[in-house]
């Protein structure tokens, strides 16, 4: 600014720079020019967007993020994270062979890179849970085993193996990396349920049961409700009383529906329950799945009964469309056709048990690998067990009408086979029952024996322990453990535990009715022996002949007693004792059928012997000549009276006598002897 006043000779210049002043203010100003981003600043751009796309759960949105992913690496080709990206949205977008060999890019450009691994892993088990294809389930192994190796010490790595190695037959396998799992994140809860599920599938039920004890309650949500809720399982009746409760009422309700269908309850652990949590473990660790937020049918059906026998994808026959009826009401006021039916295309998984005649539908209806049961009209009734197959199926445990099955024996690669008889004796006391069972065992072998007897109720009325003793029958193969016990008159169920020290177990359980006293002569069950047994003025010592079976050459040894003998003024009582040998398919006819269809063979052995002794007890051993039957099944028949009270009573008990070539062969019965 001035601070005089322009001259009268300054007024022509400043004349002439007015317009010029105007004319530059007229123009706007340039402003200073910005630097142009790279291709690294651009291709960022577009990765950040794609991966904000791919948070919704939009099909438009993520076809947009693969054309922005797309795009980056066509600015930066070589960044990995990039490219795994691509592979990740690919697959949210159902191309499932696009994503594969976008991993396989991503392996390419950095072959020590595990997320490039990880995705392919998760990619190819999807495609083997959906086609069964074995080299998808080897790819997917492949992919794994080598996250474990440039991560060692990761949790997650070591847990995406353990149900490979498990489907593919690693048992060891899969136990070692659950125990790898949780050596690297001791206090993660699903690394701890997967180091259970495994030891109890290596026959390590104590182990299991600490370990599912302390990780189901750190688990949280769905996860922890798919160990905790038995609707899966239960009856109708069960869960309706179950809604009703409060709480702390259902957790004590819960408990109490596991202890009814505990399998072996001479041990602290429940194998029912520790079944089904393993059974729940594999179903999340395999079929848990990123692009999924809930497991779908297939883990229902597999906590209900377990891995099916035989799986098959899409078979012939199975039908692969499903239809909806759609209802139009302004077609059906105007006269028209007022239903339409739509049919659309399913894929189909068969889950076959054929153990139990069970062959379950499951459907996949959005063709995404997502299954759902097959839905019908009408239920296909081999959905669910046949009922006569699973009466005939002492080795499983039903709940729910058959809406679950829990086996009562671990498998056979652990199983120790038990053999078994119970009996019913007089005690100083009343009735004694006596049980005896014996296992396949060296001398030198350690086997450990359990035992409890349960009343109708299933109370605990006594119950003990013990270790197998040398058996009489087998020194040199079998071992064998008693059990006896006074007990008044019921019905009962025996249940006897075996354990050796390679972690074989195995179970015997039969039923036992006590009956009351009665007047007159009573008669204790008729026991097989091997011939080596005895009897002193206090205890009875039997070698039970628990195959049931004579070699060639060898004679049927039986041990019974007799109570209450009447005697005389004479303080003398008599009586008689008979006992026939016949074919058992002739022993099961009745008196008319004998004698009258079968009169040259109704009794092939019979003996009969007249006694007198000045004691109410009678202990007697039998030696019967059966050297000239023929192999076969046949039935002893002892049948006694007493001459002073006038009364009698009979026992029987089926054997086989073996032909020479399998004097070996010792079928195992099972139940107390019949009458």
């Amino acid at each position: 600014m001035l601070d005089t006043p322009p001259t009268s000779a300054m007024l022509p210049v400043m004349r002439r720079l007015i317009p010029l002043l105007a004319l530059l203010l007229a123009v706007p100003a340039v402003a200073a020019p910005a630097p142009s981003l790279s291709n690294a600043d651009k291709a960022e751009m577009f990765y950040r967007a794609a991966l904000a796309r791919l948070v919704t759960d939009n099909v438009e949105q993520r076809r947009t993020a693969i054309e922005e992913l797309e795009t980056a690496l066509t600015l930066v080709p070589d960044r990995v994270e990039y490219v795994v990206a691509l592979g990740r949205a690919q697959q949210l977008s159902g191309f499932h062979l696009e994503a594969r060999a976008t991993f396989d890019r991503a392996i390419t450009l950095a072959p020590r890179e595990p997320a490039a691994y990880v995705e392919l892993g998760a990619a190819w088990k999807r495609e083997w849970l959906k086609y069964l294809e074995p080299a998808a389930l080897r790819s997917a192994l492949a992919a794994c085993e080598q996250v474990t190796q440039l991560r060692p010490y990761s949790c997650d790595a070591w847990l995406a193996l353990v149900p490979l190695r498990f489907e593919n037959g690693d048992l060891k396998g899969a136990a070692d990396a659950a125990e790898r799992s949780w050596r690297a994140r001791p206090g993660r809860a699903d690394a701890r349920a997967a180091l259970a599920c495994l030891a109890y599938r290596r026959g390590e039920p104590e182990r299991a049961d600490s370990l599912f004890r302390s990780a189901i309650p750190q688990m949280t949500g769905g996860l922890r409700a798919l160990y905790e809720d038995i609707a899966p399982v239960a009856g109708n009746d069960d869960l309706a009383q179950l809604e009703s409760l409060d709480p702390a009422a259902r957790t004590v309700f819960i408990e109490g529906f596991w202890d009814r269908i505990d399998p072996d309850p001479t041990t602290p652990e429940n194998e029912a329950q520790l079944e089904y949590w393993s059974r729940a473990t594999h179903a999340a660790l395999l079929f848990r799945d990123p692009l999924e937020a809930e497991l779908d049918a297939r883990a229902q059906v597999y906590l209900r009964y377990g891995p099916p026998a035989r799986v098959t994808y899409n078979p012939l026959g199975e039908r692969l469309w499903f239809n909806y009826k759609l209802v139009d009401p302004l077609a059906a006021r105007s006269g028209g056709r007022s239903q339409t039916y739509s049919y659309y295309p399913v894929n189909a998984l068969v889950w076959e048990y054929p153990d139990v005649g069970m062959r379950i539908v499951l459907q996949d209806r959005t063709l995404n690998g997502s299954y759902d049961l097959g839905f019908d009209r009408v239920p296909d009734p081999r959905s669910e067990p046949n009922r006569a197959l699973l009466a005939r199926r002492d080795d499983l445990i039903s709940t729910g009408a058959g809406r679950g099955l829990f086996p009562t024996l671990p498998p056979r690669s652990q199983r120790l086979e038990v053999r078994g008889l119970v009996a019913r004796f007089a005690g100083e006391r009343g009735p004694r029952l006596f049980a005896q069972i014996d296992v396949p065992a060296a001398p030198a072998d350690s086997v450990f024996a359990r035992w409890i007897v349960e009343d109708k109720d299933g109370h605990d009325v006594a119950h003990g322990a013990s270790v197998f003793a040398t058996s009489g029958c087998d020194p040199a193969e079998r071992r064998v453990a008693e059990v006896a016990t006074d007990l008044a008159p019921g019905d009962y169920t025996v249940i006897v535990s075996a354990r050796d020290q390679q972690r074989r177990r195995g179970l015997y359980r039969a039923a036992a009715r006590i009956e009351p006293s009665q007047r007159g002569v009573a008669m204790s069950d008729l026991v097989l022996t091997c011939g080596t047994a005895g009897a002193g003025a206090d205890a009875i010592r039997l070698d039970a002949n628990l195959a049931r079976a004579v070699p060639d050459g060898q004679m049927l040894s039986a041990y019974f007693e007799v109570y209450g003998l009447a005697q005389g003024l004479d303080g003398v009582a008599k009586f008689e004792y008979e006992y026939h040998v016949m074919p058992a398919e002739i022993a099961q006819k009745n008196w008319w059928q004998r004698t009258f269809s079968f009169p040259s063979a109704a009794n092939i052995v019979t003996v009969q012997r007249e006694e007198m002794q000045r004691s109410s007890l009678r202990r007697q051993f039998l030696n019967v000549p059966v050297q000239q039957l023929k192999p076969g099944l046949y039935r002893l028949e002892v049948r006694v009276r007493d001459r002073v009270g006038g009364t009698s009573i009979a026992h029987s008990v089926e054997f086989e006598r073996l032909p020479p070539a399998n004097a070996s062969r010792l079928a195992a019965p099972t139940g107390p002897p019949s009458k």
